[in-house]
């Protein structure tokens, strides 16, 4: 289990380091604005980021984990886990296929992109706007997301997300500096993006259920 959890937070990590492109596309607008105002401000934006990445993993580790342990000594109900896991990777296979997240998070996503949208960012603080921003519809955040369903304590699901996070950084910090030569080359590398967080999500998702099955092999047995 423990090689599986180191897998599933260096994977997070590469996800967000790879991803670069999906982050400058997703949060380069933002970012820049409170670059040219201040480092201070910039930074406290990238502060507020983190710790809303680090709050959502932290919740949807609580409330997996919570389920996870529920089904974890039954026989009868492990075959729900499996199909947590199947869903995982149909979802993985979609982004990988249609460079998308699935149309059941369309309605979701469009308001929460509306309501970022609309926020005037003069009027805001920069780590609370950091921390909204974390909502933001992302495919990379989301399969982030998804990997922290895969811990099995609030302190794993810190960890993956604070690692998804830490991996964005180097993209979005040296924003300033490759902004200007890399704005519109972006987008020819955000369906590469997405298609390594379908990729390691299906991976992931993939070994979950192998372990899940060694699972109820030993409580047959």
């Amino acid at each position: 289990m423990e090689t599986f959890f180191g897998s599933i937070l260096f994977s997070s990590l590469l996800m967000g380091f790879f991803g670069g492109p999906h982050c400058i596309a997703m949060c380069g607008g933002v970012c820049n604005f409170f670059a040219n105002q201040s480092k201070s401000m910039f930074f406290l934006f990238q502060l507020g980021r983190l710790l809303g990445y680090v709050l959502l993993g932290i919740a949807a580790a609580i409330l997996l984990t919570g389920i996870y342990n529920f089904f974890q000594y039954s026989i009868y109900l492990q075959p729900i886990r499996v199909l947590f896991h199947i869903f995982f990777i149909l979802w993985g296979g979609y982004l990988i296929i249609y460079l998308k997240q699935p149309p059941f998070l369309n309605a979701v996503t469009r308001k929460i992109n509306q309501f970022l949208s609309s926020l005037r960012l003069n009027n805001i603080n920069p780590f609370f706007l950091g921390i909204l921003w974390s909502l933001m519809p992302c495919a990379l955040l989301y399969t982030a997301l998804i990997l922290t369903t895969m811990a099995v304590s609030i302190t794993q699901g810190f960890l993956i997300m604070i690692s998804f996070g830490i991996g964005t950084l180097f993209s979005l910090v040296s924003l300033s500096l490759i902004w200007v030569t890399l704005k519109n080359k972006i987008k020819s590398y955000e369906s590469t993006c997405i298609r390594i967080a379908g990729f390691i999500l299906v991976v992931c998702s993939i070994w979950g259920m192998m372990l899940t099955f060694k699972g109820i092999r030993e409580l047959i047995c």
